[in-house]
């Protein structure tokens, strides 16, 4: 990205201050430009039952969106959701119940409660529900 100051520009801002805003003002307007041109490619997975990627399309066919607050989330990185909630909607839902990881019905354990207290935790990937679940 290239960013050009005329003569006369330089001329109206003798101070090197009005100046230098009048450049990073000009760059600003040019990355914006930029980016609405150039979108950031989210995409979505479609899976199917034998674990296989079936297609690929755009987040936005997808309809993603937080159960806990409605907002969308297709353009939220990864490792601020939970699922499709919003890890902050997340967090901030005290009464909402772990889902399995494996089986995905709810656990016995409040998403609040430390991994310290709750059994079947797996660090990295989340709670199961009991022995039995895990097994399978």
């Amino acid at each position: 990205m290239e960013v050009t100051v005329t003569k006369e520009e330089i001329l109206k801002n003798s101070n090197n201050y009005e100046l230098g805003k009048l450049v990073r003002q000009k760059y600003w307007d040019l990355y914006k430009n930029e980016i609405e041109e150039n979108p950031d490619e989210h995409v979505g997975l479609v899976i199917g039952p034998d674990g296989k990627i079936k297609r690929v399309v755009k987040a936005e066919e997808m309809n993603q969106s937080c159960e806990i607050c409605g907002e969308p989330t297709y353009m939220i990185s990864t490792e601020h959701l939970i699922g499709n909630n919003h890890l902050a909607c997340s967090l901030n839902d005290e009464n909402s119940y772990d889902l399995c990881i494996i089986c995905g019905n709810p656990t016995s354990y409040k998403k609040n409660t430390h991994i310290d207290l709750r059994v079947g935790f797996i660090e990295g990937a989340g709670q199961s529900c009991d022995e039995s679940c895990r097994k399978k």
